[in-house]
């Protein structure tokens, strides 16, 4: 009987794992083989269909995703906690409402010794790995079951992604902190139904979220 229990929880981790991989290349992908229309000033028509005539972009794709990393380069450059706008000549101030974000990757870059321009396109994958193990422990959490919250990441990797919405493809505080939002949820139901002491300790562990 320990013998089958244990069976079937190594094939549901395969599936979880198949799952989370499947959707980080897939997320990956887009970089490797855009699939969108884009234009290429080189080539004429200026215009071209992704899905017909694929090409690899070892860029961020978004204005956001450039911002951000302009931030980022800005703090690594000038090791300072920013609040400049490095698109202004005169690095006039400006008001960085997501320091965490940019302090966080201009830490992990410089540690790193990665280009963060050309690593900047493995983020939405990296971000989409996290956020979808988090969401199988929230999904598992609320139903006690393991099939349903794999779903759930097939259902979140079916979210589209475009220039208003945002989403999975690109990296950004948004979609960074998504698996906070989950690992809050689960501290609070936790928060609810626990002892005093322990509801103590999960309202802690609920602050930085």
């Amino acid at each position: 009987m320990v013998y089958i229990k244990n069976k079937y929880k190594f094939i549901e981790i395969i599936i979880l794992l198949a799952v989370i991989l499947a959707g980080s290349y897939m997320i990956l992908k887009v970089h490797l083989a855009y699939p969108g229309k884009y234009q290429d000033p080189h080539r004429y028509p200026y215009y071209f269909d992704g899905k017909s005539d694929p090409v690899r972009y070892d860029y961020p794709i978004h204005a956001d995703e450039w911002t951000h990393l302009a931030q980022i380069i800005y703090i690594m450059d000038s090791k300072s906690i920013g609040f400049k706008n490095p698109y202004k000549r005169n690095l006039a101030f400006h008001l960085d409402l997501e320091i965490g974000y940019h302090l966080l990757f201009a830490l992990f870059f410089s540690l790193t010794g990665l280009d963060p321009v050309l690593a900047y396109m493995y983020l939405p994958a990296l971000f989409f790995i996290i956020s979808s193990i988090s969401l199988f422990f929230f999904v598992k959490h609320f139903t006690g079951k393991s099939y349903p919250a794999i779903f759930s990441i097939l259902f979140f990797l079916a979210i589209p992604s475009n220039t208003n919405l945002l989403g999975n493809w690109f990296a950004t505080p948004l979609t960074f902190s998504l698996f906070m939002i989950f690992l809050f949820l689960i501290f609070l139901d936790k928060t609810i139904d626990a002892g005093k002491k322990k509801r103590k300790d999960n309202i802690i562990l609920s602050i930085p979220q």
